[in-house]
């Protein structure tokens, strides 16, 4: 399975968690943590706020759907802050899940796709 494909995937659904986690151990912090064990949502974090420090993403929201009826969801989007491109809006059913995705996403467009440059942190960026 690649990075983007598990995007779509429920966290929590039977064997989606054990692939999510397969994918983590190819980003390179991650490779070592032991196979039985969840990457550590302060690992995720560090990794993203790495990412967002070095290259032209950010998170631009985690938000809380509520949905009557419905389990609990969160809508996760992402910038370029270069080109204030905003991605397709991602969704997931807890925080640890809504970190995944984001770390899958970024591993994805910088490491695989090399699709982002890095920060000009010389340039004014608007909020």
């Amino acid at each position: 399975m690649k990075p983007e494909e598990a995007l779509r995937l429920d966290y929590y659904k039977e064997g989606n968690r054990e692939e999510f986690q397969k994918l983590l151990r190819e980003v390179k912090p991650f490779a070592k943590i032991p196979a039985d064990r969840e990457v550590p949502l302060e690992l995720l974090e560090k990794l993203i706020w790495k990412y967002e420090c070095k290259y032209s993403l950010m998170l631009n929201y985690i938000c809380p759907v509520y949905l009557p009826n419905e389990k609990r969801m969160y809508s996760v989007t992402v910038r370029n802050t270069d080109t204030k491109e905003l991605y397709p809006t991602v969704y997931a059913s807890s925080v640890y899940e809504a970190f995944c995705k984001a770390a899958l996403f970024y591993y994805n467009e910088i490491t695989l796709k090399g699709a982002v440059g890095l920060k000009d942190w010389s340039r004014k960026y608007e909020t």
